[in-house]
């Protein structure tokens, strides 16, 4: 190293030129493309993540008026089911009216 060194001198006319201080150089060079490397990836997966929340916000917002519509058909439904009841108990008193009003026919028929 020292006798490169004191080639490199010289050969520059006094001015020193480190073979160390390029190869410091390229090497720098070299980390300071990786660090952006990986800043470009950290960009596009930051990208990626906000994508992917946005997507999942949508999701829930459907999923959240998914809820209120099944709320809406229980609330019909229940209301179906009370109004069935009366008219199941209508239809029973018409049945039993039908049937006494046939055998009253048939009652007066027979004398």
């Amino acid at each position: 190293m020292l006798w490169q060194r004191i080639e490199i001198t010289t050969m520059n006319r006094g001015y020193t030129v480190d073979q160390n201080e390029h190869e410091w150089r390229r090497r720098m060079e070299a980390k300071l493309d990786k660090v952006s490397d990986a800043i470009v990836s950290l960009a596009r997966m930051e990208e990626r993540m906000v994508t992917l929340f946005n997507r999942m916000d949508m999701y829930d917002n459907r999923q959240t008026q998914m809820v209120d519509r099944v709320g809406i058909v229980y609330d019909r439904l229940i209301e179906l089911e009370k109004s069935s009841l009366k008219i199941k108990a209508i239809e029973k008193i018409m049945y039993i009216v039908g049937a006494s009003a046939v055998s009253s026919l048939f009652w007066f028929v027979q004398r």
